[in-house]
């Protein structure tokens, strides 16, 4: 006769009719965790860090900077054809976009586009955009909002595009905005009634 080995069964909660026992939708970034759960509680944390503080970053060795400010930050350009690291770090800014804006997973990256990496001195992106020829979408981290990140990656953009050609701004083309991005795109343009596609 063969022994069965009993395995060790853990408990994780015990339901006695408290208020935190379910999962907790946070407010700010809408993440839904266990309070109490180790693990849950870590992702939020680094998930809520993400949304409100940027992505963190530590560089490249070769990166392709196409321009610095005065804050001490730097756009960085990314292509389709760069290395395994620098697409990584774009899928990582890919997946947090999408989950917030509500976006199907893999959709930013589903064509080849240009992704601009706006890297504030903190080391973190705090900025992105990706285009492929129109603007597929723009973000800026919480904490760096109003300090005008989003029109410097359009700028950017705008100017290094097309080799020679500086795109005016009437005529960039935008993705499926939200309110804020309506608001912006507005402004940016100097047009209520901006170019979008589909």
């Amino acid at each position: 006769m063969q022994k069965i080995a009993k395995k060790a069964l853990t408990q994780l909660h015990l339901d006695l009719g408290q208020d935190n026992f379910s999962c907790r939708i946070c407010k700010f970034c809408g993440m839904s965790y266990a309070p109490g759960e180790e693990n849950d509680e870590r992702m939020h944390t680094a998930y809520h860090a993400s949304l409100l503080q940027g992505v963190r970053f530590m560089g490249w060795q070769s990166e392709r900077v196409v321009r610095r400010d005065e804050l001490g930050g730097r756009i960085l350009l990314v292509l389709p054809s760069d290395s395994a690291a620098h697409l990584k770090k774009v899928k990582e800014l890919s997946n947090l976009l999408e989950d917030q804006l509500g976006l199907v997973n893999g959709w930013l990256l589903s064509i080849p586009c240009k992704v601009y990496l706006y890297v504030a001195a903190s080391k973190r992106v705090v900025g992105a955009q990706e285009t492929a020829c129109g603007v597929r979408v723009i973000w800026v981290s919480v904490e760096a909002r109003l300090q005008g990140i989003a029109s410097k990656l359009l700028d950017v953009a705008r100017s290094t595009f097309v080799a020679g050609y500086v795109i005016p701004r009437q005529d960039l083309a935008f993705s499926q905005p939200t309110e804020h991005g309506r608001k912006f795109a507005a402004s940016y343009t100097g047009c209520s009634s901006f170019l979008v596609y589909k």
